[in-house]
């Protein structure tokens, strides 16, 4: 386990954070709300390649999300006696479904993917948070043998009941999670405090410091949308991505190695700038859900005209752009289909796309885009 290695090695190094935030305010640093290195990259209006989806030939009704699987597709979907269904891509033919609304210990209030799977003792485990309440293990190697929902273990949604934020697991066990905490309003002091990134045990609770103040905002009710974002692990390390949904930035925490960094569009506003007034219509949206893989992430992006002038003209398109696990910008990718959601076959290169609203399921052969990366990596 490296968790208690990863603990004292943060720990000492946020003390040095703490340390040094008068000298970074000092140094010239081109945002001083932020405690980390933040690199400009420039991926604004940079997509250079296009795919078509072949719709695939299954049904799924009320479809919210998907994940590929020990090679099935897991649709969760709004059927309150089947939540997940799985699906053998070979034959396009449903398998099983599983999973229940209600109260009971192997029951969900309302389920959502992490976007993680990992083996132990031979089973793939699929966490899963439900409803921001407590994080469950799925035994999913069980639960499809048994046709029924298999529990490993579960845990309160940052142990103390916190639902304001965005969790993931340290070393593929919910005895230690990694959280990204949105900024609170303390009515003792009468102040916002900035948001928080920490490492929770149940024995203890240990802050990184990636703040150093809060962005100043037209109106204090955009302070919880301005920090928005989503944790995204890497299969295999403890590694992770937090995506902002309406700032330019993608922060990386490598907790393996005691790396923090950042990139950030190049122009585009900073912490450092006053946020304006929340727009509602898609115009301060950026990053959107996004799908963590061995080599790439793979970010739905709001933020450029392909998304915003199709979106004026009455179509959803998407738009999706590649960043490795060091926050280079590999590619974007143009799609003329509402792709809500995306799960990836890594082995065959296969991505699959679901359009919620139409209750449509789409593949896209990837190979041209991994082909494309590697061509453009040996340059």
């Amino acid at each position: 386990m490296n968790t208690e290695r990863i603990i004292k090695a943060v720990s000492a190094s946020s003390l040095m954070a703490v340390s040094l935030v008068c000298a970074s305010c000092n140094s010239g640093n081109t945002c001083e709300s932020l405690l980390m290195d933040v690199t400009e990259v420039d991926y604004l209006d940079k997509s250079e390649l296009e795919l078509e989806g072949k719709e695939i030939d299954i049904e799924v009704f009320g479809i919210d999300d998907i994940m590929y699987c020990d090679s099935f597709l897991v649709a969760l979907t709004q059927d309150p006696e089947r939540l997940f269904k799985v699906y053998d891509m070979r034959t396009c033919t449903e398998v099983v479904g599983f999973g229940y609304i209600g109260r009971a210990k192997n029951e969900f209030t309302a389920p959502d993917y992490m976007n993680i799977q990992y083996k132990r003792d031979g089973k793939t485990i699929i966490p899963i948070d439900d409803f921001r309440s407590r994080i469950i293990e799925m035994d999913f190697t069980s639960s499809v043998q048994q046709g029924k929902v298999v529990i490993e273990q579960s845990a309160p949604f940052g142990f103390d009941g916190t639902g304001e934020g965005s969790m993931s697991v340290i070393d593929d066990d919910l005895s230690t999670l990694f959280f990204a905490s949105a900024p609170s309003y303390d009515y003792k002091l009468d102040e916002w405090s900035v948001p928080t990134f920490s490492i929770i045990s149940k024995d203890e609770t240990l802050q990184i410091p990636v703040f150093s103040k809060l962005t100043e905002a037209n109106d204090e009710s955009c302070y919880t949308a301005m920090y928005y974002g989503i944790l995204y692990k890497h299969p295999t390390r403890n590694l992770y991505a937090y995506t902002l949904g309406s700032r330019d930035y993608i922060l990386y925490f490598d907790l393996d190695n005691d790396k923090r960094f950042g990139i950030h569009q190049q122009g585009a506003s900073t912490f450092d700038d006053i946020y304006p007034k929340y727009d509602y219509e898609y115009g301060r949206m950026t990053f959107a859900n996004s799908l963590p893989t061995n080599d790439f992430i793979i970010t739905n992006y709001c933020g450029g005209s392909f998304f915003k002038e199709d979106l004026a003209n009455g179509h959803y398109y998407t738009e999706l752009v590649l960043f490795d696990w060091d926050g280079n910008y590999l590619c974007g990718i143009k799609i003329k289909l509402n792709i809500s959601r995306c799960a990836y076959d890594e082995v065959n290169k296969i991505l699959y796309g679901i359009d919620g609203p139409q209750e449509k399921v789409y593949q896209f052969d990837f190979s041209p885009i991994v082909e494309y990366i590697n061509i453009k990596n040996r340059k």
